[in-house]
């Protein structure tokens, strides 16, 4: 008789993230773990650490359902609040080991399990196996979702070039200083060099960064920022530094605005989105194809928006410096993901061309001749002496 599954529930979750868990745990775990939207019936929550309010959630939920096992997943090393720890990006084979370990401390016994169907019991009270899993109807599609028509707004439809195509090549590349996002990243820098709040005004939107909270304030939607994006220009952006009575001043509309968000914008988040936006698939004018790139570090994907397959390249990325064609090509994927991947990472300061300083800190050492090779250059030294000598005396006699 086949056993019954065990129930998961999640907390700070993103819906892209949970249907690769759903494919995970349907797929490669075989179908013994099933995501579940009530934390009441499942035995294990996962929970995205990193994400803003989980740790709020997680207290909550912990008082409510002590019994329950969490399992929190963070890029950082540490363990948070008495839970079980795993470390993003996530390797599978010691998530299924603590998966499986966890299920055989408890026996994966419900309360629901027992319920017996009577003339006196409520119809909404039924057995576990009537629940409805997470996203159930959706779980058969998830794997078609990634890459699809879905994501042609955000990368656009270019197919893949050939670097020593210089058309094609042109059409790979985009201009973020004419655009929104070079204004942006300008007032970013200059907010933090000056260590005070920068007013971004150009191309009929106004932007407040405030660096000492790392946020971006605008009561312009997305809708219209977003088409924005893909406009240039010669103008040059307006810059009006702000001190804090100033910087009230200007957030006192959000306050008013119930369709803006009174706290803000992550600047991480707000750039990422904004260099998808503007390179549609492309990369930064001047990026060398032909030469490697790096990632500084993992970004934080839970908190930025989705690009297919980001984290299998991010993984290639952090093992070593490699071209971004090449990266698609092992892949298997479209080119356009890695250059969007590429964009919106060195929007973040995370990635650029190799060769880094640090790849300059030691000097390869020089490889010392072998004795054949140097047999070789002598040989050829006495050769080439040789005829030099000859053709003196040659000259000489000829003179005579």
């Amino acid at each position: 008789m086949k056993e019954k599954p065990t129930y998961i529930s999640t907390i700070g979750l993103n819906s892209r993230s949970i249907k690769t868990f759903e494919i995970f745990f349907k797929n490669t775990c075989k179908g013994r773990y099933v995501l579940h939207e009530s934390h009441d019936d499942a035995s294990i929550t996962l929970v995205d650490i990193d994400a803003p309010g989980s740790i709020e959630a997680l207290k909550k939920l912990q008082n409510i359902n002590q019994k329950n096992k969490f399992i929190c997943l963070s890029i950082a090393e540490e363990n948070h609040h008495n839970t079980y720890h795993v470390k993003k990006p996530i390797n599978s084979a010691p998530l299924i080991k603590l998966l499986d370990e966890l299920t055989k401390l408890e026996p994966n016994t419900h309360k629901s399990n027992s319920l017996v169907k009577d003339k006196n019991t409520p119809a909404t009270m039924v057995a576990r196996e009537n629940i409805k899993p997470f996203n159930q109807g959706e779980t058969a599609l998830a794997g078609k979702q990634l890459g699809t028509d879905e994501d042609s707004d955000l990368f656009g439809k270019q197919k893949d070039i050939a670097i020593n195509n210089k058309e094609e090549l042109s059409n790979a590349y985009y201009h973020p200083e004419r655009m929104l996002q070079g204004a942006i990243t300008e007032a970013y820098n200059t907010a933090k060099s000056d260590n005070c709040a920068v007013q971004l005004t150009t191309l009929g939107v106004s932007i407040v960064i405030d660096p000492s909270n790392f946020k971006v304030y605008t009561t312009v939607p997305e809708r219209i920022i977003r088409p924005t994006c893909l406009l240039e220009t010669n103008r040059k952006a307006q810059f009006k530094q702000l001190d804090v009575d100033h910087l009230k001043n200007k957030l006192a509309p959000l306050q008013s605005n119930k369709g803006i968000d009174a706290a803000g914008i992550d600047i991480d988040t707000f750039l990422w989105k904004i260099a998808l936006w503007s390179s549609r698939g492309r990369i930064p004018a001047g990026t060398d194809l032909s030469m490697p790139v790096y990632l500084r570090h993992w970004p934080n994907l839970t908190r930025l928006d989705h690009i297919p397959h980001a984290p299998r390249i991010a993984a290639l990325l952090i093992l070593a410096p490699d071209t971004l064609c090449h990266i698609a090509e092992k892949l298997k994927i479209p080119q356009r993901y890695v250059f969007g991947f590429y964009s919106a990472s060195h929007a973040l300061g995370l990635s650029a061309n190799a060769r880094r300083q640090v790849d300059n800190l030691f000097k390869p050492d020089d490889k010392p001749l072998s004795h054949s090779r140097s047999v070789l250059r002598k040989i050829f030294r006495h050769i080439t002496g040789k005829s030099k000598v000859n053709e003196t005396v040659r000259k000489q006699n000829s003179g005579q």
